[in-house]
């Protein structure tokens, strides 16, 4: 009698979003990967947004939980009952209210968990999960001090990695300044600051709003486009602030857009005045498509500029919360500008070699591995 074949190794991937930003993209991307590896894959996000949508076209089997607050009991118990449906060998959990209620729930079913540590979140985020990965040293050190427990837990390095090929690829299919200036109604001459961010105050738009009204005098035809949708309430603050500056007029906000490098491709800035991050993949991006960056100095971001042992001018690092020196910080990019693009070629380089979908794809394999086989 021919022996049964052993079925594959099943990783369930669960974030608690709907929409599709940086930690989103993370999350369809190891959705990819792991279905590449020859896992079976299943998925859980927010139901009836584009990230369910997505996660479906990468994945035979994705589950919906609103995880509506970190004390979620219904969506708690319900995640309670799709592990123990779908019987994973890991769970593989992204953000943090997935990461609390995703952990807490596979310890019941009686799952390992996975937690990704993406930013310098309270020590409670990662207190539940078996194993966890941080997005950077900086991030890892901060958890780590303020809590013992969190600090003996097993855990590796995962850094942010972005498919440069595919990205360049999105950019050159009728993407940059000609698309802008179609889209958006940006004139041919105009100095273009970026930012691609969800719309949340941690991300810190109020900060570029003010840098683009105090610049507006001193560099002509400069507009800000933002990308991203959100809380809308905060958006609705935002526009009321550049209203109040005179500036509603160069402040284009662009909403959800599943064509991003297009548009920072034809940027000429891209910036990202974060309270809180970890290693922003929207940076990433922006200096693989060989755009300047500025970026308030907050989490990881300044590991992105560790090119082997040596510290290089990739981003612009700002002092979090300092409005002036973001603003002088524009100015001075737009004066010098060839300099900064000599820089962000260079970047480009350094991204694409060291952040690319093969030196990522490597340290996950690792990572499951390890895991897998204990």
């Amino acid at each position: 009698m021919p022996e049964a074949k052993a079925r594959a190794l099943r990783i369930l991937h669960i974030i608690s979003s709907g929409v599709i930003g940086g930690a989103e993209k993370c999350f369809l991307e190891m959705l990819e990967i792991t279905r590449d590896l020859n896992y079976e894959t299943a998925a859980v996000c927010a139901g009836g947004g584009l990230l369910e949508k997505a996660a479906r076209g990468v994945c035979g089997r994705v589950y919906t939980a609103a995880m509506a607050d970190n004390a979620d009991l219904i969506s708690l118990y319900k995640l309670y009952r799709i592990i123990k449906e779908y019987q994973p060998d890991l769970c593989h959990l992204h953000m943090n209210r997935a990461t609390l209620l995703g952990a807490i729930a596979a310890r019941l079913a009686g799952a390992k968990s996975l937690g990704s540590i993406q930013g310098e979140v309270r020590p409670l985020y990662a207190r539940f999960p078996d194993y966890l990965t941080f997005c950077s040293i900086n991030t890892a050190e901060h958890v780590r001090s303020r809590s013992l427990a969190v600090a003996k837990k097993p855990s590796f390095y995962l850094y942010n990695g972005i498919d440069c090929l595919r990205l360049k690829a999105g950019a050159e299919n009728g993407g940059g300044r000609s698309f802008i200036e179609k889209e958006f109604g940006v004139p041919e001459n105009a100095f273009i600051v970026c930012q691609v961010a969800r719309m949340h105050k941690n991300k810190g738009h109020k900060f570029l709003i003010e840098a683009i009204g105090a610049n507006i005098a001193r560099i002509p035809n400069l507009y800000c486009l933002m990308v991203g949708g959100g809380d809308e309430k905060y958006e609705e603050f935002l526009r009321a602030q550049a209203e109040e500056l005179k500036i509603s007029g160069r402040v284009i906000f662009c909403g959800m857009r599943l064509d991003v490098p297009k548009i920072v491709s034809g940027a000429d800035l891209f910036a990202l005045p974060s309270l809180q991050e970890g290693i922003p993949v929207t940076i990433m991006e922006a200096l693989c498509l060989k755009v300047p960056v500025a970026a308030f100095n907050v989490g990881g971001i300044y590991e992105l500029c560790r090119d082997g042992e040596k510290n290089e001018p990739y981003i612009e690092l700002i002092a979090c919360e300092d409005r002036a020196a973001l603003s002088d910080k524009i100015y001075d990019i737009y004066r010098n500008y060839d300099l900064y693009k000599y820089n962000a070629a260079r970047a480009s380089e350094f991204i694409v070699r060291r952040f690319g979908r093969d030196s990522y794809i490597r340290d996950i394999k690792a990572i499951y591995k390890n895991i897998l086989t204990i």
